[in-house]
């Protein structure tokens, strides 16, 4: 509990404000410097740390270098087009990683992305995210991603198969750019 005094010092009244009431002004300040959307939850105070902890520069910069991180996959996988050299004549050695390192750092990748999309969901709620179309969509490219990593894992590490996924990568560069 804190108290804060209005009007002058002399005959000020006393109101009192409760750790809930300073959380959520402290979180209602931070979206309008931010330029984020009010619309998410402001009852318990344990959603509105999360949504603090959520929204620091540390999540968000971590969240930045998976997403840099599940784009610069494209420069090590087959085929590769980082080489040496630049000369066409020789025909260089491509660098790539082994399929299966691949397929791991993308699949964590996903799982992050997944695990952001339901957090955002609980944060903001069901009723709001249910009229917002970047979550709704990355809800789906992010399942569209895992179910085709599962396929092309299950056909093993063939150099000719066609990957979805590969496409919707920059979707996720789209989504955190636009918050």
């Amino acid at each position: 509990m804190s108290d804060i005094i209005v009007n002058d010092p002399n005959n000020g009244i006393r109101e009192s404000w409760s750790e809930e009431h300073i959380i959520q002004a402290i979180v209602l300040l931070e979206d309008a410097y931010s330029f984020r959307s009010i619309a998410h939850k402001l009852s318990p105070s344990n959603i509105l740390k999360l949504y603090r902890l959520y929204w620091s520069i540390w999540i968000q910069r971590l969240l930045t270098i998976i997403v840099s991180c599940q784009l610069l996959l494209i420069f090590v996988q087959y085929p590769s087009s980082l080489s040496r050299t630049s000369d066409l004549t020789k025909q260089p050695i491509r660098l790539t990683l082994p399929c299966t390192i691949q397929l791991i750092i993308e699949f964590l990748c996903l799982i992050i992305f997944y695990i952001d999309a339901i957090i955002r969901v609980y944060l903001i709620g069901l009723q709001h995210a249910r009229r917002k179309p970047w979550i709704i969509s990355y809800f789906i490219v992010t399942t569209i991603s895992i179910i085709d990593l599962i396929i092309s894992t299950n056909f093993g590490c063939q150099k000719k198969t066609i990957n979805i996924r590969y496409l919707l990568r920059p979707f996720y560069m789209a989504f955190i750019s636009q918050e």
